[in-house]
């Protein structure tokens, strides 16, 4: 799970698993259930280790483990999370965001060598474009990070120190935030939107930040909508009501 800036989340498992105990994870895993698919089991395994639901996951492959200690074939899947962490106290003990262009091993860390294959593989492709494209984190808001010119603003796609977006005239309109639940062409996936709300850029990021921690899930700012993952409509309308904005149920 990486989450808008590129930094990949890893927590430590505890210190009772039978299996690589204490050792930290590079992913959230676990067996799929009887009946289930990989997707519905890494859908299961993220929000009960981490809290994470409502989130779009990609899938990338599948492939064969073989260790002293466990064999298993993975299905290895990734998402952009830049909501909150609720940890699992019977399975996982701390997480952290690290930055995979650092040295972000501490000493003396173990981590389990099945997902740490996992990321290997993963990062196979994107290890190309690094060396030869130089683009190396794309999240679903855009790129992020590049080689060339180092941190990247997601909405314009300019390095930060160029970024304007927060020079934006604020849009014109009726001032109503309309809230919607959609669906359509998101892979099944529900998202609440809210458009129609007049403030500037940097501004309607803080109220997507805002809206997102309250309702512990994430999301983004495309083209002046918000986004929010899962069908949280009834919820964003409060919100937004008791920020003093006109509000207008709108849509399915």
């Amino acid at each position: 799970m990486f989450n808008s800036r590129g930094e990949l989340c890893v927590h430590q498992r505890t210190a009772h698993k039978r299996l690589y105990p204490a050792f930290w994870d590079v992913a959230a895993g676990g067996v799929v259930a009887a009946g289930e698919s990989y997707l519905e089991g890494a859908e299961r395994e993220l929000a009960e280790e981490l809290g994470v639901q409502g989130v779009p996951l990609t899938e990338h492959f599948r492939f064969y483990f073989d260790s002293p200690d466990s064999r298993l074939w993975a299905g290895v899947f990734s998402c952009c999370w830049d909501g909150p962490l609720r940890l699992q106290p019977e399975e996982v003990q701390a997480a952290r965001w690290v930055d995979l262009h650092g040295d972000w091993r501490r000493a003396g860390e173990q981590y389990a060598p099945d997902s740490q294959e996992a990321l290997a593989r993963l990062l196979k492709p994107l290890l190309w474009i690094f060396l030869h494209e130089k683009d190396w984190f794309a999240g679903p808001g855009g790129l992020v990070y590049s080689t060339d010119s180092g941190r990247m603003c997601p909405d314009c796609e300019q390095p930060q120190t160029e970024c304007r977006c927060a020079e934006q005239a604020v849009p014109e309109g009726d001032g109503i935030a309309r809230v919607r639940r959609e669906t359509k062409g998101r892979g099944g996936k529900t998202v609440t939107t809210v458009s129609g709300v007049l403030l500037k850029a940097d501004d309607l990021k803080a109220l997507a930040k805002r809206l997102k921690n309250r309702c512990g899930c994430g999301g983004a700012v495309k083209d002046g909508v918000i986004e929010i993952q899962g069908d949280k409509a009834e919820q964003v309308c409060e919100l937004l009501k008791a920020e003093g904005y006109q509000v207008k149920r709108a849509g399915g």
